[in-house]
């Protein structure tokens, strides 16, 4: 593990109130929208320019884009200019937190928030030498999602174990399209139930860093000559867990696989530092048949394997597979199916229905008479 990635509105300070101020002062002129509440721009912080308007002000959907727009950057250049002269409110403890932090782990910020804003909130506080990067929403580049600049920061810094810390599902959204572990802000603005991993307060990831001993990157691993580097290296190394898996019989009818089994299939990595934690692999068909949840025709993913090394289980490495796989495949399948087999049925029941959100389809049951 060797970075930390940050939210900013709701994970290291809240400025969230005082835009109730600027947006009503940029709709002042317009009668037919309503004058925002603080609790509505509680409820949008942390999106991007559009969504957030959008969001905001319901009655401006359909409204021209330049609009939306207009409004948003009169807001944002009134919040801009108050930040150097008054910024914000701290939550309580967080450059202490930074201090410590930035001592062990290159921290960065992602925020939707634009450069004149992240800027201002830097300079202000004086915290820019705490981060080793940062990286926002700059509309001249063409809107890009938090997940997609996680995922760039992570790639131009060469980070091999990163986590990322926010306060909405929004942020929790973008660490699982990014492959890596979300840590929730429960003081921030938002309400991510589902998450594994909590702060209460911004020191508390001082202590939660250290027992996330383990955390990983995910990637699909694209396809090569099986005898062609470094593909040859990591089907070595998928081949080992196989055997692992075959070797803690809780799948007692499960066999190792072979270097070609994992040639013909989608296959995605858990990494720490370099050495392959864990694996999921997979395939996609056409359904012939219909269901309750599905319409012959459709295209799913099926999920053959999912494994996790023993020693790194209960860290978050399994669902950050899952969920980086779910987003590479969504645009491309209407569903995911696996069928899974388990002699700790009652854990892999939790992980895939309350962790991950699949649907309990059927259950094939037995029962021997005869020894």
């Amino acid at each position: 593990m060797d970075s930390i990635g940050f939210d900013l509105d709701g994970t290291l300070w809240d400025y969230a109130a005082r835009y109730r101020d600027f947006f009503a002062d940029a709709v002042k002129d317009m009668p037919s929208v309503h004058q925002p509440t603080v609790d509505e721009v509680y409820a949008v912080t942390g999106l991007a320019a559009l969504p957030y308007v959008e969001g905001l002000f319901p009655e401006l959907k359909d409204a021209d884009e330049s609009v939306k727009l207009r409004i948003f950057r009169h807001a944002e250049k009134l919040g801009c200019d108050t930040i150097l002269k008054e910024g914000g409110r701290l939550y309580d403890g967080l450059e202490t937190m930074l201090q410590t932090l930035s001592q062990k782990y290159s921290l960065f910020i992602a925020s939707n928030c634009e450069p004149t804003y992240l800027n201002n909130f830097l300079t202000f506080y004086g915290f820019r030498h705490y981060f080793a990067d940062v990286i926002c929403q700059d509309m001249r580049l063409g809107p890009r999602t938090k997940g997609q600049n996680i995922q760039t920061v992570i790639a131009r810094n060469g980070f091999t174990g990163t986590v990322f810390v926010g306060d909405a599902q929004s942020d929790a959204d973008a660490a699982a399209e990014a492959g890596v572990p979300f840590v929730w802000a429960t003081y921030g603005y938002g309400h991510v139930p589902t998450a594994q991993y909590r702060i209460d307060k911004p020191m508390e990831l001082v202590a939660l860093m250290e027992k996330m001993a383990v955390t990983c990157t995910v990637l699909r691993i694209p396809k090569a000559e099986a005898d062609a580097e470094p593909y040859r290296t990591y089907l070595d190394a998928l081949c080992s867990l196989s055997q692992a898996w075959a070797d803690e019989r809780v799948c007692p009818s499960y066999s190792p696989n072979e270097a070609e089994d994992f040639c013909e299939r989608a296959v995605y990595a858990a990494l720490d530092g370099k050495e392959i934690i864990g694996y999921a692999m997979g395939h996609k068909t056409i359904l012939s048949t219909a269901s309750s949840l599905n319409a012959a025709g459709e295209t799913a993913f099926v999920l053959d394997e999912l494994y996790v090394r023993q020693s790194c289980r209960g860290k978050g490495v399994g669902k950050a597979l899952f969920c980086f796989m779910e987003n590479d495949v969504r645009d491309d399948v209407d569903v995911i199916d696996l069928i899974a087999a388990s002699c700790r049925h009652a854990d892999l029941l939790r992980f895939y229905i309350d962790e991950l959100g699949m649907i309990f389809r059927y259950a094939e049951l037995s029962k021997r008479t005869k020894s």
